[in-house]
C-alpha cells in the first residue's frame, strides 16, 4: 500500500464498487440457478476434476485434495447459467 501512497481506507474506497457489482452479479446469476433448477451432476464434477488433473500434471485424488468439490460444483452450475445468459442475449456488433 505504501508503494501505491495509499492507506487501507482509500483501497477499501477503491475497491468498493467493484466489489458491490461482483456482489449483484453472483446474486444474478444465483437466482438464474434457482429459477432455471441448473445443477451440475457428480459425473460432469468428475469430469471437470479429471481435466484440471491432467492439465495440473496431477492425479485425481491430488486434485481433490486441493479442491472442495461442492464449491466446484457450484461454480460449474455458475457457468452454465452464465453461458445461458449469453445464448438468449441479442449481442450488438457495432
Amino acid at each position: 500500500l505504501q508503494m501505491m501512497n495509499m492507506d487501507l481506507d482509500s483501497l477499501k474506497q477503491q475497491l468498493l464498487p467493484t466489489a458491490k457489482q461482483q456482489a449483484s452479479f453472483e446474486a444474478i446469476i444465483d437466482e438464474i440457478v434457482k429459477v432455471e433448477s441448473l445443477i451440475t451432476s457428480d459425473d460432469e464434477a468428475k469430469d471437470q476434476v479429471s481435466k484440471i488433473a491432467a492439465a495440473n500434471q496431477m492425479s485425481i485424488d491430488e486434485v481433490l485434495e486441493k479442491i472442495n468439490l461442492d464449491d466446484l460444483k457450484r461454480d460449474l452450475t455458475r457457468i452454465q447459467a452464465s453461458h445461458l445468459i449469453m445464448d438468449l442475449a441479442n449481442i450488438i456488433e457495432e
